[in-house]
Order: C-alpha cells, then sequence, then structure tokens
C-alpha cells in the first residue's frame, strides 16, 4: 500500500483516487490477527471476546478507477506483506526502543 500511495501521490495526485485492494483480496481483522501472530510464534494466545460487536460494518469500494490509472499494479499478497514488515520489526526494535528511551 505505501508504493501505491507513493505512486499516486508522485503520478496522478490530480485526481480522487480510492486506495483499496479488490474486495476478492479483503481479509478480516480476526484473520490478520493470527497472521501476526503466527510469525511471532504467538498464534496459541490469542483471545477474542465474543460478548462485543464484530467491529465496523463493510464498506464495498473497488479500485477500478485506480487500476485504470496504474494497470501493471501488484498487490502485495497479505501474508508475504506481515512476515516482511513483522522480520523488519524484529530486526530493528532495538534501534527504535533506545530512541523512545531517550525521548521519554
Amino acid at each position: 500500500m505505501a508504493k501505491l500511495i507513493l505512486n499516486i501521490i508522485e503520478n496522478h495526485n490530480d485526481d480522487n483516487i480510492i486506495l483499496s485492494v479488490p474486495e476478492s483480496d479483503e481479509i478480516s481483522i480476526k484473520d490478520i490477527a493470527y497472521i501476526i501472530a503466527k510469525c511471532f510464534n504467538y498464534e496459541n494466545y490469542l483471545i477474542f471476546y465474543l460478548n462485543f460487536s464484530d467491529g465496523q460494518y463493510k464498506k464495498k469500494i473497488s479500485p477500478k478507477k485506480l487500476l485504470y490509472r496504474i494497470p501493471d499494479f501488484q498487490f502485495t499478497n497479505i501474508n508475504d506483506g506481515i512476515q516482511k514488515t513483522v522480520k523488519w520489526f524484529i530486526e530493528n526494535y532495538g534501534v527504535f526502543h533506545k530512541l523512545h528511551t531517550l525521548v521519554y
């Protein structure tokens, strides 16, 4: 999504474009939580409280206009994107933790 945002800012800033994955690629927050937890070997420790609402209502939107402007754009697979993000976080956590303690 970050690559997509930069592309729009740099090349297509003249129009209102919805930045969203295709509806067929949508994934629930619960599934994302499990993917992240699995990256940290923590998936057996997730707890979901069923007495609360399921969250925000789904808003159907289409990236058709976006893909018309950038036809060769390929979305990153959610599993790959989260794995790369978690890997980066683990590798860089010490740097930001030190910075945080200096600020506070």
